[in-house]
């Protein structure tokens, strides 16, 4: 639920989300748009070449693993927490 409170960011253009929960996906779109790409496995995610920037809003001990495959494919990261 935390990334769905950065949704309206000035200057940003949301392109897809990942939850492996489906109501937090529901949630989300009905926030977003229904035009919004979504997945279940952040690992497609991080595939898509139109994707420039991945927030990462997971729970902290997801943080360093997804951090470190975003940087491998190129992403930009921005994390919620530490890690």
């Amino acid at each position: 639920s935390m990334g769905r409170n950065h949704i309206p960011y000035e200057g940003t253009r949301l392109v897809a989300i990942c939850d492996a929960d489906q109501l937090h996906i529901n949630e989300t779109l009905k926030l977003a748009g229904k035009d919004i790409k979504v997945f279940r496995d952040y690992r497609e995610l991080l595939q898509q070449p139109e994707i420039d920037v991945v927030h990462i809003a997971t729970p902290p001990h997801w943080h360093g693993l997804m951090a470190v495959e975003a940087a491998r494919a190129g992403k930009d990261i921005w994390c919620e927490k530490p890690m």
